[in-house]
């Protein structure tokens, strides 16, 4: 299982994500968000980072100009597409793909994750195109690194296909922090899972204690 920590701003919490076998850093190029990092700052950190660890662009709603622009200033190898399914639809996603060449992650907010989700058309179409689905909490008030978790119901198994397309191609976002991470990998047994607040002295600011403590525990 992969372990993706966004929202970073800093190179020491990169470094120490990466020391502590973190597989991806996410930086989030939205300008609304408190973790928000410009491209030259995000272009400073990815140059002192190792190699194999992939660096991963969080873009909301931004257009296929300013994705592109950000790509090729800052380096980062992964797209990760959080926004409306207006402004990211089929045809965006399919002309994305066909420029940049890299891994595409498509999130998707839902309250809870269940059957109902896998025969949606959309949702068809959209993960056919990409290379991984993120599953984030729906609130209508924030857009990601909200804190709150996606439900899941241990009485309502999902269907075993729907399980293992989970485990293959679904990362798990929303809440997660050390109290709750081993249950939700044990109930989804996910391809990945996404933490940002669960590592987080306060909003929009990583701690390296957090994020050793966080790390230390999936070796377990």
């Amino acid at each position: 299982m992969r372990v993706k920590i966004c929202g970073i701003k800093k190179i020491e919490n990169a470094l120490c994500a990466v020391y502590n076998g973190v597989d991806a850093i996410g930086f989030v190029f939205y300008e609304k968000s408190p973790r928000f990092i410009s491209s030259e700052e995000a272009k400073q950190i990815i140059k002192q980072l190792p190699a194999f660890v992939n660096k991963v662009g969080v873009f909301v709603n931004q257009t296929l100009e300013e994705i592109i622009d950000i790509i090729e200033t800052t380096g980062i190898d992964t797209v990760q597409l959080h926004g409306s399914e207006q402004n990211y639809n089929i045809d965006f996603v399919e002309k994305l793909a066909s420029k940049i060449n890299l891994p595409i992650i498509y999130s998707i907010r839902i309250k809870s994750i269940s059957d109902e989700i896998f025969y949606d058309k959309f949702f068809k179409e959209i993960q056919s195109l990409v290379g991984n689905i993120l599953f984030d909490r729906l609130d209508n008030s924030e857009l990601g690194g909200t804190g709150k978790v996606i439900f899941f119901d241990n009485e309502r198994p999902l269907d075993k296909n729907f399980m293992e397309f989970i485990s293959k191609k679904v990362i798990i976002a929303g809440g997660i922090n050390k109290s709750n991470v081993k249950e939700i990998i044990n109930f989804y047994k996910p391809y990945g899972i996404d933490v940002s607040s669960g590592v987080e002295k306060e909003k929009g600011i990583k701690d390296n204690n957090l994020i050793q403590e966080f790390l230390s525990l999936l070796k377990k």
